[in-house]
């Protein structure tokens, strides 16, 4: 059975990945930053707004299984990846021009608005990000070939993900000076970055759309007795019975969703961490800073990840994933309380979380592959988007549960006030740095703590559960694996000869 996959796809599969992380990290990142700093909402629509996004990316959660089963049925020359790889594409780039515009309305127009837009950004990047991933397992089932995509995939995911966390600020602070320069009255920081993030947002959107289209043909599908076994089309009313079956799928897909409530709630904060705890507000070097080591960290890991995939078990793996990740955490807290507050304890602490988590992160992406077999082999049917549905419903829900979380922070500590207030600042004056100066240094140290508790101690507590989890219930090493996949070839051989 030939499991090698060409140089060709493995490339334009992996690369495509850059244009819909640099999307979704925008949206993801800085989305609550564009209403906060941007356009300047007052607390109670700005908590209007964290409830919105709640209940969208839950809806957009339980949606995504009913989305997979509509991949998982479709039938065309194009295959059933494809079309809904380029349809998302298209129609998630134009919601994300149009959540990156400035609504000049009152703000509970404004929160019907941006919730609208919200919601139609979750169910357009579903089509594109349940195809996508849904057609990695499809490529091979060889767990060293899978390896190797899979690792080209999540690396240009990662450039993805941090061209925009280290260059969506300083970018957006750039461009939103220039107009201020550049403005022959006066202009508040608060429209001037709003300007600034919708010429972003139209330029990602163009690339999301581009390497997309390099996905949708480039891509050669290489069906073998596995991949291309005969499976039925699944009524939706039975979706939930094919994850329920699939004990597997449901251990990693809890794991998962665990394991990113604790993560992305740091990612999120992370541009209010440095604006208020660092003042590294309107200029984002520090932030820049420790950005990069975020990208270079998470990158090295990920191309060793095969060599460490070799070298240790899955459990084993997982476990030294999660005691980075905890230690890396207990280092930021200790930022300003027991350790010094600078770039080099952060960078410390960022060193030591990034290789946890990018381990994990890996790590859950090949077994959520491997569930397909399993599910396969368990149920007789091969249902690779209905079980890769529940990876994008676990960043939602996790995303869903962090953005509360980081919308609860801001409003209990006030620190949205200070948000507020800076938006509100002419950037064009001569004096702008220093009434931002004024303004930061009058933050009091417990609204500073609050942040540094959501960020770091908050995160530690949910990993930790996710790990118990993984450990007591995971059953699917590499070995069992590969007597799963020989079964399965039996079977299927002894179908066609009974042809």
């Amino acid at each position: 059975m030939d499991n090698k996959v060409s140089a060709r796809t493995k490339h334009t599969y992996g690369w495509g990945c850059i244009g819909r992380d640099m999307c979704y990290t925008l949206v993801n990142s800085y989305f609550l930053l564009f209403l906060t700093d941007a356009i300047g909402l007052a607390a109670v629509a700005l908590a209007s707004i964290g409830v919105v996004i709640a209940v969208a990316r839950i809806w957009d959660a339980v949606n995504d299984p009913m989305m997979g089963t509509i991949v998982d049925n479709t039938r065309g020359k194009w295959g059933k990846f494809k079309p809904w790889i380029l349809i998302g594409a298209i129609s998630n780039a134009i919601v994300v021009i149009l959540m990156f515009n400035h609504y000049v309305a009152e703000p509970s127009v404004q929160v019907a608005v941006y919730g609208i837009l919200y919601f139609l950004w979750g169910m357009t990047y579903t089509m594109n990000d349940i195809a996508y991933w849904s057609m990695l397992p499809s490529l091979t089932v060889d767990i060293t070939e899978r390896s190797k995509v899979g690792t080209i995939t999540n690396i240009a995911a990662s450039i993805g993900q941090f061209s925009i966390i280290a260059g969506a600020s300083p970018i957006s602070n750039l461009i939103s000076n220039k107009i201020a320069a550049s403005s022959t009255e006066a202009i508040s920081r608060g429209d001037a970055l709003a300007k600034a993030f919708f010429i972003i947002a139209i330029v990602i959107s163009i690339v999301f759309v581009l390497l997309s289209l390099m996905t949708v043909f480039g891509v050669k599908e290489k069906k073998n007795i596995i991949t291309g076994a005969k499976s039925d089309k699944v009524p939706l009313k039975n979706m939930f019975k094919v994850i329920l079956k699939n004990d597997q799928l449901l251990v990693i897909a809890i794991t998962y969703i665990l394991f990113n409530i604790g993560y992305f709630t740091t990612t999120s904060m992370g541009v209010y961490y440095f604006n208020f705890a660092m003042q590294d507000y309107g200029v984002g070097t520090k932030f820049l800073y420790f950005s990069i080591i975020l990208a270079v960290t998470t990158i090295v890991t990920m191309a060793f990840y095969p060599l460490l995939a070799k070298k240790f078990t899955r459990k084993k793996l997982f476990s030294i994933g999660i005691a980075s990740v905890v230690l890396g955490y207990i280092i930021m807290f200790s930022a300003g309380v027991f350790l010094p507050l600078n770039m080099i304890t952060l960078g410390i602490s960022g060193v030591v979380l990034f290789f946890g988590s990018s381990t994990i992160s890996m790590l859950i992406i090949m077994i959520f592959a491997d569930t397909i077999e399993y599910g396969q082999w368990k149920l007789g049917n091969r249902n690779e988007s209905i079980n890769y549905s529940l990876r994008p419903l676990g960043v939602k829900f996790a995303s869903a549960v962090s953005g509360l979380v980081l919308t609860l922070t801001l409003v209990i500590s006030k620190l949205d006030s200070v948000s507020k207030t800076l938006s509100q600042l002419d950037q064009s004056a001569s004096d702008y740095m220093t009434k931002v100066g004024t303004i930061l240094s009058s933050i009091d140290p417990s609204q500073i703590m609050m942040l540094r508790t959501s960020i770091t101690i908050f995160p530690i507590i949910i990993v930790l559960i996710s790990y118990v989890i993984f450990i007591k219930y995971f059953k699917l090493d590499k070995d069992d694996y590969n007597k799963i996949l020989k079964e399965i070839e039996n079977r299927e051989k002894s179908k066609n000869e009974n042809i």
